[in-house]
């Protein structure tokens, strides 16, 4: 069943699968805007960041650089620059859902 599947649709299922966690983790720390100013209000969420997205971000950043690997070796080989594009684009989305999250944080 999943043979018709291409693998790099898959790769961004499952981007967009860790995408929606990490934001759903993440948006529990965010601080609310009319307390961004106060010292303290945001005290510990850090470290619940830490203990929830952050390890869902590296496992993905990970996951970025071996599937990349498989891509460039997949573009030397057959000259396809598929994968290369799949990597790619999930990372740079990755990145703007890290601003956007880093942006929220009120730090």
């Amino acid at each position: 069943m999943l043979a018709g599947i291409d693998r790099w649709w898959m790769w961004v299922v499952a981007n967009l699968i860790g995408m929606a966690l990490f934001l759903d983790l993440a948006v529990k720390t965010w601080i609310e805007p009319d307390s961004a100013n106060e010292p303290g209000a945001n005290v510990g969420d850090g470290i619940v960041w830490g203990l929830t997205a952050l390890p869902i971000l590296l496992l993905f950043m990970v996951a970025h650089f071996i599937f990349g690997v498989v891509a460039h070796r997949q573009r030397e080989r057959i000259g396809s620059w598929r994968g290369e594009m799949f990597v790619g684009s999930t990372l740079v989305i990755w990145v703007a859902i890290f601003i956007v999250d880093n942006a929220h944080h009120g730090a």
